[in-house]
């Protein structure tokens, strides 16, 4: 009995689990996404979408700072400054009445980063999104997870980051 039991569980997992796909954010950085995988524009920046589940999406972002006038060595120089850092996450945050928690400034794979969440209500919904910005030359690269709130995506949130290759 246990093993038809455990026999059903697998078959359960496996038809629900949810198939990856390896985009190209650019030349230098790739990232497995749940697929379907859905790119579109926000704000003038490549953005792509995949969903977890029904709870829970994966957004991955690239916003080129030297379409801003910044170039690579002064962006380097100026994310060491914590009001930089602020500045970036009240940007992140902007438009939205959201609480941050578990904010670290760190490195991913030896470049610049910052770790962040938020806590986001809006239109009686909430959701908490945690977030990986790390920087290359004049680039920050976003890796979000986006949960309903009171739901657990740690292991895609760590599959997504563990997939990250850097040329």
């Amino acid at each position: 009995m246990n093993k038809i039991i455990i026999l059903l569980l697998l078959t359960f997992s496996i038809l629900n689990e949810t198939e990856w796909k390896r985009i190209a954010v650019d030349k230098k950085v790739s990232v497995l996404i749940p697929s379907p995988v859905e790119k579109v524009n926000v704000d003038g920046k490549d953005a792509w979408y995949g969903e977890i589940d029904s709870a829970g999406k994966c957004m991955v972002m690239v916003t080129d700072m030297g379409k801003m006038g910044i170039d690579a060595a002064s962006l380097a120089s100026a994310l060491k400054k914590k009001d930089i850092y602020t500045s970036l996450k009240n940007g992140i945050a902007l438009g939205s009445e959201g609480k941050t928690f578990n904010e670290q400034i760190t490195t991913f794979k030896g470049y610049p980063a910052y770790k962040i969440g938020f806590l986001i209500s809006e239109d009686g919904q909430s959701f908490i999104t945690q977030s990986l910005n790390f920087f290359i030359g004049t680039k920050m690269y976003t890796i979000s997870i986006i949960s309903a709130k009171g739901k657990n995506h740690k292991v895609a949130q760590q599959k997504l980051i563990n997939s990250i290759i850097i040329k």
